[in-house]
């Protein structure tokens, strides 16, 4: 039939007829490769989807929470959209240290997230198989084989998760660490630190509270002896790296209010006087950088032991939070010894030692120590701002030993001296006593 047909028309003609038909067949091929292959990679996302929708409690809650972690940290993307420009200039300020932070986690944590998945996923192609589910929720996933491998394949597995979480954070920190915005910088280190805090300490302490996942097969010793040994040694090789790094302060950067504290902290760089040390000792504490910060103080204490203010700095860097060490009270007491011009430095000295010997169980030096520092910031009108965590404190020591109804009238009396967000948490504290 087509040989007549040609035989029968021009060549031209013949070529105008047959080739739409030909077209339209090839069309339809590949949209039909191009469909088979787009769902060969969706298929595996939804059967992902359909294993939480089927009811497993555990993997519920989590999506649940994953959605709640999303919605913050889609509102944070928003906040530092707007704010971009402002968000990359110098200097480092507190909120841009906040919001570093917080991209650090909602953001670089889903990133992660799905390479790690991505990275078993890999493994398993590698090695032959197929994934049958590819499990992703933003702040936790999973990827479900089509098969059993081998007892040293399945260590492999295992790992290549924890490899995507580490070079992610590697490959992020290499990207910004040179760049000249001190923000990205800070975002660099911290979501690098918030990587390995995730991948080496959360999820092997998550696995062995729940008994599933990655670090079960990677520490099956009884399956992979070897490897699973020197992964051991590896993994406290790594954890020591990075409490060393914490330990000097490399993931701190320094953050001031404005640009103006900024340029007087530079102005005074070079300045090595015990009132140049002093000035930067107090911009490094308001701006979080604690270990640098401690360094100086206690350098500067060295220099100048006579100096009591140094002492105090000193004892300031030494204390964390709620927690005033013995070393930190011995300074605060010898400063004290010494004669400390300033008000407000008189009450944060017997504020730290009060809190120390409260915990030491010394009521009557915390009493005393907490009742100096409450009667000269109150006598000093610019020092109120410190009132209420003395108050607050000094109510605890009362109900501590018994009376509770002069605990509860200071607790309101800080209550009455604060505000905000402080003013909130002490109300919240009136239960205690009830």
């Amino acid at each position: 039939m087509l040989a007549f047909y040609m035989s029968e028309c021009p060549v031209q003609n013949c070529i105008q007829t047959i080739a739409p038909s030909i077209l339209v067949e090839s069309n339809v091929l590949f949209i039909a490769e191009v469909y088979s292959s787009g769902m060969q990679i969706i298929e595996p996302f939804i059967r992902g989807y359909q294993y939480v929708l089927e009811g497993n409690p555990i993997a519920l809650i989590f999506t649940l929470l994953s959605a709640f972690q999303l919605w913050r940290g889609v509102k944070q993307v928003g906040v530092v959209r707007q704010r971009w420009t402002e968000f990359v200039a110098d200097p480092l300020t507190r909120w841009k240290q906040h919001a570093a932070r917080e991209m650090a986690f909602y953001v670089a944590i889903p990133i992660s997230i799905f390479l790690h998945e991505l990275g078993h996923a890999i493994v398993v192609w590698v090695l032959g198989g197929s994934v049958v589910a590819f499990g992703y929720f933003f702040f936790w996933g999973f990827v479900l084989p089509d098969r059993t491998f081998l007892p040293n394949q399945e260590w492999v597995l295992s790992t290549a998760g924890t490899w995507g979480n580490l070079l992610f954070a590697a490959v992020v920190w290499l990207w910004l660490r040179g760049n000249k915005s001190a923000t990205l910088r800070y975002f660099a280190k911290q979501t690098l630190s918030s990587q390995i805090v995730y991948a080496l300490i959360y999820y092997p302490i998550f696995t062995g509270v729940f008994g599933f996942g990655d670090w079960r097969t990677i520490y099956d010793f009884s399956a992979t002896p070897l490897l699973s040994g020197t992964w051991a040694v590896l993994h406290a090789l790594m954890l020591l790296g990075y409490w060393l790094l914490q330990r000097r302060g490399w993931f701190d950067e320094l953050a001031f209010v404005d640009a103006e504290s900024a340029e007087k902290y530079n102005q005074l760089a070079q300045d090595d006087s015990l009132e140049g040390r002093l000035k930067r000792i107090q911009i490094m504490l308001d701006g979080r950088a604690i270990t640098d910060g401690r360094r100086l103080a206690v350098e500067t204490a060295r220099m100048f032991p006579q100096s009591a203010e140094a002492q105090l700095l000193t004892a300031v860097s030494l204390s964390n939070g709620e927690e005033v060490s013995r070393n930190a009270a011995q300074h605060a007491e010898r400063a004290l010894a010494m004669g400390l011009r300033e008000p407000a430095w008189q009450v944060v000295a017997n504020h730290l030692v009060g809190k120390f010997a409260k915990r030491s169980g010394k009521e009557q030096e915390a009493l005393h120590a907490l009742e100096s520092a409450i009667r000269i910031a109150e006598r000093e009108t610019p020092q109120l701002s410190q009132l209420p965590a003395c108050l607050y404190d000094y109510a605890l020591l009362l109900r501590q030993i018994g009376r509770n109804e002069e605990g509860k009238a200071a607790l309101e009396r800080a209550i009455m001296a604060s505000g905000g967000k402080s003013a909130e948490f002490y109300r919240s504290e009136r239960v205690l006593f009830e």
